[in-house]
């Protein structure tokens, strides 16, 4: 499978118009002696926590990739243990998470829908291949 960058035009149209599905944004990685983190965020609108608000989770997880296991929803998250998720922010608006996003480093222009964020992954790991340590390393440190 492969992804699409929602342009910005399509972004604000694909939210309001999928708002329970949401969209996810690479954000990057953050090195830590040898290990790698990955970084991103996702966007969507809940009804299990707060009706017609826009929540914006941002996530950071132990890179734990390789050529077949690219699910980075299934990586070993690093934040709150209570937040499996990531940290929660709520929005009244969009165009209120939007901003809030941009501010974490997200461009609306690099947005993909959830779901294809794996794909997003796999592109670096082909570039970038394995970090120098990974899980064993993080759990034995």
């Amino acid at each position: 499978m492969s992804f699409n960058y929602l342009g910005v035009h399509e972004l604000a149209n694909f939210l309001i118009h999928n708002p329970k599905v949401g969209v996810e944004q690479w954000l990057g990685i953050r090195p830590y002696k040898g290990f790698r983190f990955i970084r991103w965020i996702r966007i969507l609108q809940e009804e299990r926590h707060d009706l017609g608000k826009w929540c914006l989770y941002e996530q950071e997880s132990l890179d734990m990739g390789d050529d077949e296991f690219i699910n980075i929803d299934e990586f070993q998250g690093v934040g709150d243990p209570d937040e499996p998720e990531g940290k929660r922010s709520v929005f009244d608006t969009l165009e209120r998470a939007l901003l809030y996003a941009a501010t974490q480093g997200a461009r609306n222009d690099r947005y993909v829908k959830v779901g294809e964020l794996p794909y997003v992954y796999s592109e670096f790991f082909l570039v970038n291949g394995k970090p120098e340590k990974g899980i064993k390393e993080w759990f034995s440190s």
